[in-house]
Order: C-alpha cells, then sequence, then structure tokens
C-alpha cells in the first residue's frame, strides 16, 4: 500500500480529512475514526460507520419472547 495524502495539525490538535481519504474509504460525518497500534508500534487508522438504536433495529431475533421487565432482573440477577 502506497502513499495517499496528508494532513496538517492545527492549534487545538484538530485536523482536516483529505478529499482523498473520505472518498476512497467511504466516510461520513459521524464516521468513528479509530487510531490502532500495530504489533510493531505503527499506527493504523480505522474508519467505522457510528450505529444509531435506530440502525440496530431487527438486527437480532429471539426465539422466545423477553419482556423489558424480565430483562432488567435479570442484570440483578
Amino acid at each position: 500500500m502506497g502513499f495517499l495524502a496528508s494532513s496538517k495539525i492545527y492549534g487545538d490538535y484538530q485536523i482536516d480529512i483529505p478529499k482523498e481519504v473520505i472518498e476512497e474509504f467511504n466516510v461520513e460525518r459521524d464516521s468513528i475514526m479509530e487510531w490502532i497500534i500495530n504489533e510493531d508500534g505503527r499506527i493504523s487508522i480505522n474508519f467505522r460507520k457510528k450505529y444509531s438504536i435506530k440502525d440496530l433495529v431487527g438486527a437480532f431475533h429471539l426465539d422466545d419472547e423477553v419482556s423489558s421487565v424480565d430483562l432488567k432482573r435479570s442484570l440483578y440477577e
């Protein structure tokens, strides 16, 4: 993998994400930047979408019906 773009660090440690990076990795306004230190000590940056409750509706299927009261009770058991 080669060089794609560079950014400048501004006064309050803010940076701009270059247009090339935004387009290449489909970065959106609510994206999360994850800073990862690899085993060799180098930093990698990963972009992921910020999920909301609305995004998760329907993502899980339970075979049994569960009430919110039962779920809350199970937290204290």
